[in-house]
């Protein structure tokens, strides 16, 4: 994994000058110190002029004194003080030693800010990343997701199309592609709403990217041909076959399956009160996910999911309600106002708005006794649009309340179960209101 060098740092080591470095003990033997000056004393003029030191008795002055004495000094030196020359010799040895070691050690230590960091887990990357995202650290967040690919192969469609974000965001717009192009080499292909925002337009018109698209939307049609329906079902406590419960249906998001959706859209009078079924759509948005935005096909998978239901649970087809979150909102949408089944209530959360639903429809709603919640977010791209819908709502007379979380995006807030319930609350209690 290549490291891009840090601003400012240059390759030469500024160290320390050597005895700030390496401490040397003293010598603290007078028999040595005093053989140590008359042995200078005596020396040739190299030593001479180095003979100030010989007024200490550092053990340094032995250091100093084995490199400026000639060999015929130093064997007579060895003679007269075996031991002063045995340290003499070990501290010439730690020059060249503790130095080189000290150099290897800087040379292992990990530049600040390139560290290479080690990951329990895909969630741990994942927040690392988002933390380079926020700051806008792209050229980290690539180098970091080029070394995670292998690492966590069930994660490669998501971190392929964030490095090619990233190589977006650094100007490179031929290795952008090229992250996608691995991608589809490794046998996964992308959402059909992937490429649609202005983040790509710095690509949009490149023959290669246009080979890209027309490769991937390939695979969607491919992949499309295998979908089929599915339904999961979860009844209440006490369940018992013999008594009618009501029904609520629930639709999954843009791009999730019955595996993500399931464990997030639930609540306690659900679990107690209703049997809940999950509908899978046949519309292919990616590799494990579906999507309910062609209306035609919608009506074709709920119409086929709700004669399903009945004929395999004990329902009260006239306490029937339909919700979802995002693409599942659009399409609980649609099965309320376009009368797909009866339908007493809709709780849609940061849905799209189906340009459909007209004043007529609204009006034909109401005279059937449709009552909704419509719950969505500060940071929801929605927001406009599903305002103005309730603002029709609130001025032909259909019960509908509106509640916008603050402070997050588009996603469920924290007291979501709260808020369904008390949906629940207000469809089959025409008295109460939020």
């Amino acid at each position: 994994m290549m490291i891009s060098p840090v601003p400012g740092l240059v390759n030469d080591y500024n160290t320390p000058s050597l005895d700030a470095t390496i401490q040397f003990k003293r010598s603290s033997r007078k028999d040595e110190a005093g053989f140590h000056k008359e042995a200078l004393r005596r020396g040739n003029s190299s030593a001479r002029k180095s003979r100030y030191i010989a007024d200490n008795s550092n053990f340094e002055k032995s250091l100093l004194w084995h490199k400026l004495c000639s060999s015929s000094q130093r064997v007579m030196y060895r003679r007269r003080a075996p031991r002063l020359y045995r340290r003499s010799k070990i501290a010439m040895k730690k020059v060249l030693v503790i130095p080189a070691i000290v150099l290897c050690c800087l040379a292992l230590v990990p530049l600040q800010g390139q560290e290479k960091r080690e990951f329990g887990s895909y969630k741990e990357m994942r927040e690392f990343l988002g933390e380079l995202f926020n700051q806008k650290k792209y050229a980290e967040a690539a180098t970091l997701l080029e070394s995670v690919l292998n690492r966590f192969p069930d994660n490669v469609l998501a971190n392929t199309y964030n490095l090619a974000l990233c190589r977006l965001y650094l100007g490179d717009a031929e290795k952008a592609i090229q992250a996608l192009e691995e991608g589809h080499s490794r046998g996964f292909f992308y959402r059909i709403w992937d490429f649609v925002d202005e983040r790509w337009d710095p690509v949009r018109t490149s023959p290669r990217f246009e080979a890209f698209l027309k490769t991937n939307q390939a695979r969607i049609d491919e992949a499309q041909k295998n979908a089929s329906l599915k339904i999961e079902a979860a009844t209440p406590a006490g369940y018992d076959p013999a008594r009618k419960y009501p029904l609520f249906i629930a639709l999954h998001g843009g791009g999730e399956s019955l595996a993500d959706f399931k464990p997030a859209w639930t609540s306690p009078r659900l679990r107690s009160d209703f049997i809940t079924v999950y509908v899978q759509s046949t519309q292919v948005a990616g590799m494990t996910g579906f999507h309910w935005q062609d209306a035609a096909v919608t009506r074709r998978d709920l119409e086929a999911a709700y004669k399903k239901i009945l004929e395999q649970y004990p329902v009260d087809t006239g306490r029937v309600v339909i919700g979802g979150f995002s693409s599942g909102g659009f399409g609980s949408l649609l099965a309320a106002f376009e009368d797909f089944f009866p339908v007493r209530g809709f709780v849609v959360l940061c849905p799209e708005v189906p340009d459909t639903i007209s004043d007529e429809k609204i009006l034909a709603a109401k005279a059937r006794g449709l009552r909704g919640t419509l719950l969505t977010t500060e940071a929801d791209n929605r927001v406009d649009r599903q305002k103005t819908l309730m603002d029709s709502m609130e001025k032909l007379g259909l019960p509908a309340v509106f509640h916008l979380t603050p402070g997050i995006g588009h996603w469920y807030p924290q007291d979501f179960e709260t808020r369904l319930d008390g949906a629940l609350g207000r469809i089959f209690d025409t008295g109460k209101s939020e």
